[in-house]
């Protein structure tokens, strides 16, 4: 398995005068999976949540004071588009955390205040142990976070959760201001060695992040494995799928891709260090509830088809669909850029030869810049605070 970031996977597209085989075009150019990757990345946001908590109190109802800032539980995770209206699809766990792990956060954070190192393993097993639960626990703040690519991208939305279900551990969250968002098409089945990418905004560690901080999404390649019924503490009971990639923290809530650019499914956490997802069926139950309708919409069909041009060299056909792309989404994370590359491509003195080698190389140039230059923006985003403390997602 082929682990990717993508600043460091896609820099190489950034140097113009590189030969063929130095950029790796071929990769880009008959990899199905780098295609779902570019189809997915306008889609995928990190999501940022915060709850406040007045207290908290034991199953016997003693009382447990906490300062202002263990009163305050951030969590940030990953969430996609799956539905007309701006609504996205995220970790239920990240858009509103669970009473445990709403006390489990607060105690790690007044234990740390006092100098006392615990794991949120242990501090989790006292919790249970004492059923401590929070009182007054309330959204503060929820907002979805695009990547930014320089060209509109970049933007945070306030959110709203319009659908919750803790069995599934899925969120249904809207962005009232940005109708028409992309999304993407859903893939109920989940068969074992399908080919997917998963993206994320994983860390590796919590954090609470300034709003101007984006670290770059995280893309990686791998294989649907067997189904299995997990034993928590997310999902519990629950039949989730084994993906053979790294799941982090913050990686809650990304989508696993099919090479079509269809999502099947939703990773939600890890076992032995790997991803496993909710699968999409569970999302158009969410859909359904919620009367959202999952269509693609204008901005979708005109960026990948902008994308299979592209592809196809046709850069005059290309920047035509980019530009409607943008007008029906002006805050398109991809599209200006890679209108933009294609302009530069359709203005360029060269003949193609029909040979794939060449064609692979304006491919790479066509597509791989603009998406280094997304996570290039990223990585100079400055650096995360620690986090209050790691959850097993």
């Amino acid at each position: 398995m082929r682990r990717i970031l993508v600043a460091a996977a896609l820099a190489a597209g950034l140097v113009a005068a590189a030969p063929a085989a130095a950029l790796g075009p071929e990769a880009l150019a008959g990899d199905p999976l780098d295609r779902a990757a570019a189809i997915a990345l306008p889609s995928v946001y990190r999501l940022e949540s915060e709850v406040e908590v007045e207290g908290l109190v034991t199953g016997l109802g003693n009382r447990i004071q906490l300062s202002d800032a263990a009163r305050i539980v951030t969590e940030v995770g990953t969430a996609f588009g799956v539905g007309e209206d701006g609504h996205l699809v995220a970790a239920a766990h990240v858009a509103f955390p669970d009473g445990e792990n709403l006390a489990v956060a607060a105690l790690l954070t007044r234990e740390a205040e006092g100098g006392v190192v615990r794991t949120s393993a242990a501090v989790r097993s006292w919790v249970q142990a004492h059923r401590v639960r929070p009182t007054g626990a309330r959204l503060v703040a929820l907002v979805a976070r695009q990547a930014d690519a320089g060209y509109g991208g970049g933007r945070g939305y306030p959110a709203l959760i319009s659908r919750l279900d803790r069995g599934s551990d899925l969120a249904l969250v809207r962005l009232p201001g940005a109708p028409g968002a992309p999304v993407l098409p859903l893939a109920t089945s989940a068969s074992a060695g399908t080919q997917v990418v998963t993206i994320g905004f994983g860390t590796g560690v919590r954090f609470t992040a300034a709003a101007h901080e984006a670290p770059a999404p995280a893309v990686q390649k791998g294989v649907l494995g067997n189904s299995f019924r997990s034993t928590g503490p997310i999902v519990t009971g629950q039949v989730v799928t084994r993906v053979d990639t790294i799941a982090r923290d913050g990686d809650s809530g990304g989508p696993a891709v099919d090479e079509d650019g269809r999502a099947r499914g939703v990773v939600l956490g890890r076992k032995d260090g790997r991803a496993f997802i909710m699968r999409s069926a569970e999302v158009v139950k969410l859909l359904t509830e919620a009367d959202v309708g999952a269509d693609l919409g204008p901005v979708d069909r005109d960026y990948r088809r902008g994308l299979e041009q592209l592809w196809a060299l046709d850069f005059p056909a290309a920047r035509a669909s980019f530009a409607a792309a943008l007008a029906a989404f002006p805050h398109h994370t991809l599209a200006g850029a890679l209108r933009r590359r294609a302009t530069e491509l359709a203005s360029a003195d060269f003949e193609i030869a029909g040979r794939r080698r060449p064609q692979g190389f304006l491919l790479a140039l066509g597509i791989v810049s603009a998406i280094a230059a997304l996570a290039c923006a990223f990585a100079l985003a400055g650096p995360a605070l620690a986090r209050v403390f790691r959850s097993d997602r």
